[in-house]
């Protein structure tokens, strides 16, 4: 805003008195002109401060509620893991015959990812944001808010700190235990039966399979509590769970809402020498989904090639993408490879694997697709699209997403 000063006509002819009054007058104008103009600065850069420090508030509020989600996901987790593992306990003898599918799943619940300690990592990305901004303190006029905040960041630490060191939260089957293990089975890799054989019976397995309560009993009440944080932070600043969720989709889309018409065409999620992955968009609001992978081995020359296709139907809705299975099928090709000398058990036995495995992940996989959805958006150029899968209960699975580029005609 610019600030006009009233300057004095000195070409009238005035009066003393008149002189004096068309100089108040004038001093008058300019002081209420200099007020009005940083007045309203002052007020405008006040709302501004007000309005960064609820949404900081706000970025602080979704990361305790993302702990929370991911301690209650990591019950869950425990909970389905401990009781598949006990299935395959149960039919030890049978393992043989058993769901490829849901030996993978026992697998993933005994070992540990990696060598690394931090067996669930901490996502300290917001944290140091708040941490380390001078604005923080400054712009958010709420000390209860800041003491909250700060025994929240205390308390995660400790909660990940005991889920990283205490042995009742500690895969049973370490990366080095694993690799050990690996090493009986000689030149080829073992299978899942095979793996499932040699760690199940082991004593360390069946320990952290019955202290499944303990570790159900302690990730509930550190869910509970970080609730109770992040319950107390909104009611200090007077956020609603209505603006969060607002935030929170704001957050997510990145991009505008797709039409019709923009979505209609090829789109390649992946294209490399050992895999390829894409989504036809037919005009008649049908697709195919096509995954191929080109698998090589140490004991066979050439490219084993392994296909997913799927076929269905799309439904677009505002910002939602509704996909419902019609055909999945499920397919490889080993007439490209030929096993290396003194290697065909070990090639024979990778072919039989995937033949399995691919029978089991077809049948499996009709019965969990029925349909999926996706929050969808597209960027500007209208080459990308970024896809987000969507639980039942329209929760979005953040990890999950991916992205997808327009193939040119």
């Amino acid at each position: 805003m610019n600030v006009k000063f009233k300057m004095i006509n000195f070409k009238r002819d005035l009066t003393r008195k008149g002189w004096i009054k068309e100089l108040l007058l004038t001093f008058v104008a300019t002081t209420i002109s200099i007020v009005l103009t940083f007045g309203t600065a002052q007020y405008f850069e006040q709302k501004q401060k007000e309005a960064d420090a609820r949404l900081l508030a706000m970025m602080v509020i979704h990361d305790m509620d993302n702990t929370v989600d991911q301690l209650r996901r990591l019950v869950k987790e425990d909970a389905d893991g401990e009781v598949e593992a006990r299935y395959a306990l149960d039919n030890y003898d049978k393992l043989d015959s058993l769901d490829y599918n849901l030996l993978a799943e026992v697998l993933r619940y005994i070992l540990a990812e990696g060598s690394s300690q931090q067996q669930y990592p901490l996502d300290e990305a917001s944290e140091k944001v708040f941490l380390s901004s001078q604005d923080s303190w400054k712009n958010i006029d709420n000390p209860a808010f800041i003491d909250a905040v700060q025994a929240f960041y205390i308390y995660r630490h400790q909660v990940f700190d005991i889920l990283n060191t205490d042995w009742s939260f500690r895969k049973p089957i370490s990366n080095d235990a694993d690799y050990e293990a690996t090493l009986k089975f000689g030149d080829s890799r073992p299978d899942f039966q095979d793996m499932i054989k040699e760690y199940l019976p082991r004593r360390e397995v069946a320990v952290f399979i019955n202290d499944v309560s303990i570790r159900q009993t302690s990730l509930n009440d550190w869910a509970e509590t970080c609730e109770r944080m992040s319950n107390a932070c909104k009611f200090a600043m007077g956020i609603t769970d209505k603006e969060m969720d607002e935030y929170v989709k704001t957050r997510q889309v990145k991009g505008q809402n797709v039409t019709e018409h923009e979505l209609i065409g090829r789109w390649v999620i992946i294209d490399t020498p050992d895999r390829m992955e894409c989504y036809d968009f037919m005009s008649d609001h049908t697709y195919l989904f096509e995954c191929v992978d080109y698998v090589s081995q140490p004991y066979f020359t050439g490219v084993y090639i392994f296909t997913a296709t799927v076929k269905g139907s799309w439904e677009l809705r505002d910002d939602s993408l509704f996909m419902y299975l019609k055909d999945l099928k499920y397919e490889s090709d080993a007439s490209n490879i030929t096993a290396k000398s003194g290697m065909e058990k070990q090639t024979n036995n990778f072919v039989e694997f995937y033949k399995a495995w691919a029978k089991d992940g077809e049948k499996h996989d009709r019965e969990l697709q029925s349909f999926r959805y996706f929050t969808v958006s597209i960027d500007k150029s209208g080459t990308k699209i970024e896809m987000v899968p969507l639980t039942a209960d329209n929760e979005a699975r953040e990890d999950d997403r991916f992205y997808m580029t327009k193939e040119e005609k």
